[in-house]
């Protein structure tokens, strides 16, 4: 339990800066109640139906099959409801379509399968929202479709027996929600769900909850939060906002991880290098969660479900090298891609467009992140094989990428995703024109300095260097933990001197600078695998070089030295 005079200065400054200003709001942030946000899962859209239908296959034995997406996010809530729906007496499998062959969400192709598999309902997972021919020819043959996701919802829904979505209430309630997808007035909490930026994996939770509710002695309250390790991979990993109800699942979710009881989650731990006490947000979204999309990306996701479900120790390791294996070959084919993709930017358009032969679908959503940073334009990366072309998008700022899809979806074969990110299918031959048409879109916006949003809001601005003391950026893990809408804090160094630049690596591909205020305190911040990006050079004969300069504090240790070091995100000079 942490107390406010457990906060040093410069904490409380941030937390002061980011809204929590009373005594009370900073102590609820920084103590996460699991039972304060932990709200009524029968507030979410459909849910009642979806638990009766439920009830119903467990009443009739019916075969239930969960289909999921392939990347964490769907892999874990597989995972979550393979282990949590057989205690409600449901007889559960999961399928998982095949990125390359079937691409994202359900198809004709798979509902087949299930139809000759014996499935008699389907229950979607972190897809669905808009899969309206499909859940039609579902009904066609016989079979319901449950469809619970969080994606962003169209005008219509599709004609499942129910569709759990809590974006759906935003819809629906678009004044009544705040720009972090939280109810406004909590007054009306007792009819809308106070929170609509779950993520798949955590309306599938909500769904557990919801069984829980109907047959209490299947589940008795409290053992569903043995499930919250899975709930805070994928929500980490899905980049929604940590605040309100996702801050709670994963402040728990990651004391669960430390103590989890799946064999998957330990191996995958142990190959990555890190102890289960030591993961945080940061290793989720940077260790974990890479390894288990790997899975997806480049062969089956099946691997990462089968990870996460096994209680095999020995196929557990197993599996986990594999994945770890897979994401070293991810790392090489994702440098690859960027080297021929990043040649073909024509920086006079608005929105950055790359499209090679062949190029490995798995990957081109990483790499379309990449090149957005680099280029600081909203991006699709696109790969080119038997007369279509398909590709992964990124934005930022005011330019959603579902609405560009949307605004464009006539030009398309599919397309879907969120503000954020989304994925596009075109045939070959409208490609110039759908390219042509996005950017009309992106002009008819009229946007404005969009590039301000790449870069985060800095939480304290200062020309002290001395501030940064190893106790005070050891304190700022209190305000753990970090992700999108609670970002690891930023400080921006105003004035200052650069007296050093050095270039690291094999390649040469990572720069370190040393800085100076004019008190003589020294700072040293870095840039991985920028080196490119930051050229400032320190002044000559005397020249003093001053800068604006945006870092993420961190410490550093070295033979047994602590220090602190900035992570380097902009430079600029005065």
């Amino acid at each position: 339990m942490v107390s406010l005079g457990d906060l040093c200065p410069l904490t409380r400054q941030i937390l002061n800066k980011r809204g929590y200003r009373s005594n009370k709001s900073k102590l609820d942030f920084l103590n996460p109640d699991y039972d304060a946000t932990n709200y009524d899962p029968m507030l979410l859209p459909d849910m009642n139906r979806a638990v009766e239908r439920l009830l119903l296959a467990v009443e009739k034995g019916e075969r239930v099959t969960i289909y999921c997406d392939y990347d964490v996010d769907g892999t874990t809530a597989a995972a979550l409801l393979l282990d949590a729906l057989p205690r409600f007496g449901l007889l559960v499998d999961y399928y998982v379509p095949d990125r390359f062959a079937e691409g994202y969400g359900l198809n004709r192709m798979a509902i087949d399968k299930l139809s000759q598999s014996g499935t008699q309902l389907i229950l979607t997972v972190d897809n669905g929202i808009v899969s309206f021919d499909e859940v039609e020819y579902a009904k066609q043959l016989g079979i319901d479709v449950i469809i619970t996701d969080h994606h962003t919802p169209r005008d219509d829904l599709p004609a499942a027996v129910a569709v759990v979505d809590p974006k759906i209430l935003v819809r629906d309630n678009s004044g009544l929600y705040n720009d972090k997808l939280v109810l406004k007035n909590r007054k009306q909490s007792a009819t809308l769900y106070p929170f609509a930026d779950l993520c798949g994996c955590g309306v599938a939770f909500k769904l557990v909850q919801a069984l829980q509710l109907a047959k209490p002695e299947a589940l008795p309250a409290g053992q569903e939060k043995w499930l919250l390790d899975l709930v805070a991979l994928a929500t980490v990993s899905d980049i929604v906002g940590l605040t309100d109800e996702n801050r709670a699942i994963v402040y728990w979710g990651l004391r669960v991880i430390a103590k989890t009881r799946r064999p998957g989650v330990k191996a995958l731990a142990a190959v990555a290098g890190i102890e289960l006490s030591q993961i945080d947000s940061r290793a989720i979204g940077f260790m974990l969660g890479p390894r288990i999309n790997a899975a997806g990306r480049l062969a089956h996701a099946s691997l990462a479900i089968e990870l996460l479900s096994t209680q095999d120790n020995e196929r557990a390791l197993e599996l986990a090298g594999q994945l770890n294996q897979l994401n070293s070959q991810r790392k090489s084919w994702q440098g690859e891609i960027y080297d021929q993709a990043i040649q073909q930017i024509d920086t006079t358009n608005p929105v950055a467009i790359a499209v090679g032969d062949d190029w490995h679908e798995g990957v081109v959503g990483i790499v379309a992140s990449k090149i957005e940073e680099a280029v600081e334009r909203p991006t699709f990366v696109c790969s080119r094989h038997d007369g279509f072309i398909k590709g992964s998008g990124r934005s930022f700022g005011d330019f959603s990428i579902a609405a560009a899809i949307n605004a464009t979806s006539t030009l398309l074969e599919k397309g879907g995703g969120h503000a954020a990110a989304g994925g596009i299918t075109v045939a070959a031959d409208n490609f110039v024109r759908w390219c042509q048409a996005i950017n009309d879109y992106y002009a008819s916006l009229k946007l404005t300095n969009q590039t301000k949003y790449l870069y985060p809001t800095p939480d304290i601005e200062t020309t002290d260097l001395a501030v940064l003391t190893v106790q005070a950026v050891q304190n700022l893990d209190l305000l753990e933990p970090f992700g999108e809408a609670n970002p690891a804090p930023v400080i921006q160094l105003t004035n200052v001197i650069v007296v050093e630049r050095r270039l690291m690596g094999a390649s040469l591909q990572h720069v370190r600078y040393t800085l100076v205020d004019d008190n003589d305190s020294r700072l040293q911040v870095v840039a991985f695998n920028s080196a490119d990006r930051f050229l400032i050079e320190p002044g000559e004969f005397g020249e003093a070089v001053r800068v604006n300069v945006l870092i993420e504090p961190s410490l550093n240790e070295w033979n047994g030295d602590v220090s602190v070091q900035g992570k380097l995100l902009r430079m600029e000079r005065v």
